[in-house]
């Protein structure tokens, strides 16, 4: 089922959300499986709260939260680039 663009909106939100509670050993083991628990998380949140389940895609979750990692890698990188050139001055 196509996910309307009111849900992929929804879907995104909930996909940052989640990576934004993730820890530093949840970015460390982030792999399919773990965003198959997450997807499976998801559907019953929403089961329990009554609502229909979103068309949730694990490829989506995974592939997306991979993605803001490498993001955030790579502004730490550049980050402790920066200070490093600070303080060989």
């Amino acid at each position: 089922m196509q996910a309307t663009l009111f849900e992929q909106a929804l879907i995104m939100d909930t996909i940052v959300d989640v990576y934004n509670a993730m820890d530093k050993y949840d970015v460390a083991t982030w792999d399919r499986k773990e965003a198959e628990k997450v997807v499976a998380d998801q559907i019953l949140m929403d089961s329990r709260h009554r609502l229909d389940p979103l068309p949730y895609e694990v490829e989506d979750f995974y592939d997306t939260i991979r993605e803001l990692i490498r993001q955030d890698y790579g502004r730490l990188r550049l980050f402790f680039y920066r200070i490093g050139a600070i303080f060989r001055r």
